[in-house]
């Protein structure tokens, strides 16, 4: 299922855009394949572990925030990049 404010939200984003599954490599490609079709420009779908992701991304100077539903991961994950953001909440996606 698609949260459309969320998705209006990353299609009017004047910033990249990555999502991130947790769900399993089969993932990516459908919900890549359901943003396609939405016309959501996203520079990639992929899927890895929230571990992986705060190794990998916690340095990149080219990553603002990192958005999360679970309040526990988001912040004590990813450090200072990590943002709760519950779905029905999708209107605050870009906030500091």
């Amino acid at each position: 299922m698609i949260n459309m404010l969320l998705l209006a939200k990353i299609q009017h984003t004047p910033y990249p855009v990555e999502v991130v599954t947790f769900l399993g490599s089969e993932f990516p490609e459908p919900i890549e394949t359901r943003l396609e079709f939405h016309h959501a420009l996203v520079r990639r779908v992929w899927n890895t572990t929230p571990q992986e992701l705060a190794r990998v991304h916690i340095t990149r100077p080219d990553v603002a925030a990192i958005y999360d539903p679970d309040h526990n991961r988001a912040f004590a994950t990813y450090g200072s990049l990590g943002r709760h953001l519950l779905p029905e909440n999708a209107a605050h996606l870009g906030e500091q």
